[in-house]
């Protein structure tokens, strides 16, 4: 999270986390989780 943090512009993993979560309304591991594929 600290590589896409820094990537997209977010200052640390923390202030993307709190972004994720107003704009989503779940935790980036909650979305994963509920997304998750087993097919690559």
């Amino acid at each position: 999270m600290t590589s896409a943090a820094q990537h997209s512009g977010f200052g640390s993993p923390e202030t993307l986390r709190r972004s994720f979560i107003e704009h989503l309304g779940v935790s980036p591991r909650a979305y994963r989780q509920r997304f998750h594929s087993s097919q690559r």
